[in-house]
């Protein structure tokens, strides 16, 4: 997009609010995501696989994600950017309609660019015999 144009003038044809059509689309609303330490526990006690620098959960469920990056992976700086990229990575998969998910960060995750968390996070759904 370029300096000085809106994003309504990028819309498609016939679409007024272009800006919350995308955010609308794939958002992870509160009932979406795992909240409760129960449910984190409870999932976690399930099935993993383990990457590099990722360890999934995965147990029978609603179709919801929980996101685990502990301080001695880094500051909350890079807590937070590691979350976002995880989130951007589920955003694009089809979703998981009846089994919870966890995602662990490890603290080789910090220095991680989104097409490599995106590789890996790919690689181990994969590996889910869902």
């Amino acid at each position: 997009m370029e300096v000085g144009r809106s994003y309504a003038e990028d819309a498609p044809k016939g679409v007024s609010d272009y800006r919350s059509l995308l955010a609308a689309s794939n958002r992870w609303t509160k009932d979406r995501r795992i909240r409760r330490r129960r449910d984190f526990i409870r999932v976690s006690q399930g099935k993993r696989f383990a990457t590099t620098n990722f360890l999934v959960s995965y147990a029978a469920g609603e179709g919801r994600i929980g996101i685990t990056v502990t301080k001695r992976v880094g500051n909350a700086v890079v807590r937070n950017r590691i979350k976002r990229q995880v989130r951007e990575v589920m955003r694009k998969q089809p979703r998981f309609e009846e089994v919870d998910i966890v995602i662990v960060a490890k603290k080789s995750a910090a220095n991680l660019h989104l097409s490599l968390v995106e590789r890996q996070l790919i690689e181990a759904f994969a590996s889910m015999p869902l």
